[in-house]
């Protein structure tokens, strides 16, 4: 590499620095995880492929150095780089669609997730007993506070239950697998939507994610995995739950779609959009699937909007109503 061509690029090289450490303190953080991705997402789409894998290899090397953690070096490099790669990948073809980026990652994310487990050599046993202990050691620090165990009294099922810590690890492994695939989808899709906004000219044109919908065997099998929590068949139950919260989750994005579709008809200020779909969001009503706490599903009104799109299909009749009003 000539002098030259390293003065030219030298602002390029410090922003790629820049990004890098906002990925790996993102990373380091228990929210911020979910946006680890979007900064080498922005060099990509700013400044091109090699540049991206520049900021991706100097935030693996600062991961390491922030957590001094082997594992969560190996998972941040498997995963936010296994995600970089194939969208890097997927944007070689002339037509790229968000839910085509989202198929081809989710599927991947989760193979590399088993390779992962095997890679690190996670026990459940292990991992149980671990849970277990930290809950066990949390429980002494929380229970010298007054006001922790005022609220606690409140409430009679959360109190049965923080009597019991090996049922709690318990509970929380049981319900752990629905947990990671939702959070394996909301991280991609919350970083496709941001590469989205960075560089629309990587999309196709013709996609319009506010007209999104479910594909339609997601319905069945919602209405399977009720099955066996509505007739208490155990263990089913559990495998039950965990397939119906996945479910739910995907109909609770096909609602934020159709509101979104609705505050764009209604041409309401960005800005109350993203405030009134939280608020919607945050205000959850829990359904009992099964005795521990944990397995309980909460639900939403942009889900129940999602589920019932799939009959009433809200968006053509709302399109169908305005085209009548102009005759």
């Amino acid at each position: 590499m000539s002098q030259s061509h390293f003065k030219k690029n030298l602002k390029t090289y410090i922003e790629c620095l820049f990004y890098a450490c906002a990925s790996s303190f993102l990373f380091a953080t228990l929210v911020g995880a979910l946006l680890a991705p979007a900064p080498h997402f922005y060099i990509l789409a700013k400044k091109g492929k090699p540049f991206a894998l520049l900021s991706f290899a100097l935030s693996s090397i600062l991961t390491l150095f922030i957590m001094n953690n082997m594992n969560a070096f190996l998972i941040y490099s498997v995963f936010v780089g296994s995600f970089l790669v194939f969208v890097m990948l997927q944007t070689s073809k002339k037509v790229l669609t968000s839910q085509l980026i989202l198929q081809s990652t989710g599927l991947s994310l989760f193979i590399l997730s088993f390779f992962l487990i095997s890679k690190v050599g996670l026990n459940y046993e292990n991992i149980h007993h671990g849970l277990t202990t930290y809950i066990q050691s949390s429980q002494k620090i929380l229970n010298a506070e007054p006001r922790f165990l005022e609220k606690l009294n409140k409430n009679v099922e959360i109190k049965k239950m923080w009597k019991q810590p090996h049922e709690m690890a318990t509970g929380i492994l049981n319900q752990a697998p629905s947990y990671i695939i939702a959070f394996s989808l909301l991280f991609a899709l919350i970083n496709i939507l941001l590469l989205r906004k960075w560089s629309t000219k990587l999309f196709s044109k013709k996609e319009n994610l506010k007209m999104w919908k479910a594909p339609e065997f997601m319905i069945w099998v919602l209405i399977v995995s009720f099955l066996p929590i509505i007739f208490d068949k155990e263990p089913f139950v559990v495998i039950g739950s965990n397939f119906l919260r996945v479910c739910l989750f995907i109909y609770f994005l096909q609602g934020l779609s159709v509101f979104s579709f609705m505050f764009e008809r209604r041409k309401l200020p960005f800005l109350f959009q993203i405030l009134f779909l939280a608020l919607l969001s945050l205000i959850n009503i829990p359904l009992p699937t099964g005795e521990d706490i944990f397995s309980h599903i909460l639900i939403n009104l942009p889900m129940m909007i999602g589920f019932c799109d799939v009959w009433f299909d809200f968006r053509n009749r709302y399109n169908n109503a305005s085209k009548r009003s102009l005759l």
